[in-house]
């Protein structure tokens, strides 16, 4: 993980990228953005690092299918923590691509969904409209 330190809620620039694998061109792109960005390998660790800084993230860009637990199951999870953590704006990474399977994810809370694998502009886009949501809560 990069370096982490709690920022004021308008200043929250760090996103979590949660993924099976590393996802180095995503970070890459998101940084270059101007996003701090913050890597967990799986579900659970992920929710360590939410647990023990809930200030300091204000997006969560994660995969559906992931090891341990499914980008779903930790949406669930963020649920049942307190509001700052709930309301956390999450970007799913995902092979589904069909209508049927768009609906679903966002009928379950996802902010958005993207295609992977993801085009940059669209994955910054997504990123961008996320975090302007989050910070006018």
């Amino acid at each position: 993980p990069l370096h982490r330190q709690p920022l004021n809620q308008n200043k929250r620039r760090f996103i979590q990228i949660i993924s099976e694998k590393q996802r180095f061109w995503d970070r890459l792109y998101l940084m270059e953005a101007g996003f701090q960005i913050v890597q967990a390998q799986d579900g659970d660790e992920a929710l360590d690092i939410l647990k023990s800084n809930p200030e300091d993230f204000a997006v969560i860009v994660t995969d559906q299918i992931m090891p341990h637990v499914s980008g779903l199951d930790l949406m669930r999870a963020m649920k049942q923590l307190p509001p700052i953590i709930d309301k956390i704006p999450i970007i799913m990474l995902t092979a589904i691509s069909d209508e049927e399977g768009k609906n679903y994810l966002t009928e379950r809370g996802i902010f958005q969904y993207v295609v992977k694998p993801p085009n940059p502009s669209l994955l910054i886009d997504a990123v961008k409209r996320a975090y302007r949501s989050f910070i006018s809560c």
